[in-house]
């Protein structure tokens, strides 16, 4: 498996992974797309686990597609996740705001995609 992000294709439609426990949403695909990414969802992992197994647990979520090749970089919505994958591309950061009303579920409304860039350090 290659465990590199590259940046051919970046900004041009190429896909980021998209770590989260629920598919991308219209909004976030729409904020995506204005930038130049497309997202590709590779399910969720734990964002609290302690550094060493993070990184084990991010190679085992994408070996499940067998290579990064293509992918220009990394989405997610939670903050500890973006650090985290930041050793290996350029992450995208969604920010949401909360429109439920008080004391109700809370309902996010993607409103911003922050793009940071990463090293581009191969994955063990």
């Amino acid at each position: 498996m290659n465990n590199s992000i590259t940046s051919a294709g970046y900004r041009d439609f190429s896909p980021m992974v998209f770590i989260s426990r629920h598919v991308p949403t219209a909004e976030q695909e729409a904020l995506a797309n204005a930038q130049g990414f497309s997202l590709f969802h590779v399910g969720d992992m734990d964002a609290f686990m302690p550094e060493e197994k993070m990184q084990m647990e991010l190679v085992v979520l994408l070996n499940a597609y067998g290579t990064l090749d293509g992918f220009c970089g990394f989405s997610c919505v939670h903050p500890l996740i973006a650090m985290h994958t930041l050793n290996y591309g350029p992450v995208g950061i969604f920010q949401a705001q909360n429109r439920a009303p008080d004391g109700e579920k809370p309902l996010p409304v993607f409103t911003r995609l922050v793009i940071r860039e990463g090293n581009t350090t191969p994955m063990e």
